[in-house]
């Protein structure tokens, strides 16, 4: 499911408390909120996650990042009478579950709940969410050792 708006400090929590032990220098939850907070196209909803059925706390989690990339200007050498051409591209990032509930198949679900979104659009009765996704990319840091 997409995460409500209310539950962005509990998000920010969650991914804190996952990547802890996974880097010698683990942001802290304040950089989840800020990350979120200063993305011009940021949509809560497009956070998916997996929360537990009795507590509904978060144990998954993957975010689709929607970004116009732009392609420079369409057709003529004069940048300053040409409009500038770009595409909707959606990014995939910041995907974690945590450690008690790994092994499970649950950030493949959130990937592939992710792709859907970018091919398709939410079809929720979202406007904002209901376009496809032109381009898409998956966000990765280099492997852990």
């Amino acid at each position: 499911r997409g995460l409500q708006d209310n539950e962005i400090g509990a998000w920010a929590d969650f991914c804190a408390t996952v990547f802890f032990d996974k880097k010698p220098n683990p942001p802290p939850a304040s950089y989840f909120k800020r990350h979120y907070d200063n993305d011009p196209n940021r949509q809560a909803n497009l956070i998916r996650v997996v929360v537990t059925a009795d507590t509904g706390n978060i144990v998954s989690s993957c975010r689709i990042f929607r970004k116009n990339v732009s392609l420079g200007s369409s057709g003529s050498t004069t940048a300053s009478s040409t409009p500038m051409t770009s595409i909707s591209a959606g990014g995939i990032g910041e995907v974690c579950t945590s450690q008690q509930h790994r092994r499970r198949g649950l950030s493949k679900l959130l990937l592939q709940d992710a792709i859907r979104i970018m091919k398709e659009g939410n079809n929720n009765n979202d406007s904002s969410t209901s376009t496809s996704m032109q381009v898409s990319m998956l966000h990765a840091a280099p492997a852990f050792s």
